[in-house]
């Protein structure tokens, strides 16, 4: 899959930002877990992005069994199956911003925290 990790998933977001290879050298998706961050960055990140104007940075996205353990993931955490993602606005200032804008998407799970 190495080929693969620079492909461009919508106009702002890239597949490698949501794998964190430079860390975590295993940590490739399969076509499932592909179809699942498509679909979560083109309807949730990508829009989300639009309306907010500004960069978003993937803190973390898909995580394999063995980096979700090394960060202390739950057992049946969202990013195991490319359900999930730890965003933060490229300026903490938009945070506020970004967080209100976000409830107005269909997400499972909303957590919040300037960290």
């Amino acid at each position: 899959m190495p080929q693969t990790i620079n492909v461009q998933l919508t106009r702002n977001f890239k597949l490698e930002e949501f794998l964190k290879l430079a860390t975590h050298h295993d940590n490739y998706p399969g076509m499932q877990v592909l179809t699942n961050l498509q679909y979560g960055v083109s309807t949730i990140l990508q829009p989300l992005r639009d309306k907010l104007g500004k960069p978003i940075i993937i803190n973390s996205g898909y995580r394999n069994p063995e980096y979700n353990a090394s960060v202390g993931g739950v057992k049946n955490s969202q990013h195991l199956t490319g359900c999930a993602a730890d965003i933060r606005p490229k300026n903490p200032e938009d945070f506020d911003f970004m967080f209100e804008l976000l409830k107005s998407f269909p997400v499972d799970q909303l957590l919040g925290g300037k960290g």
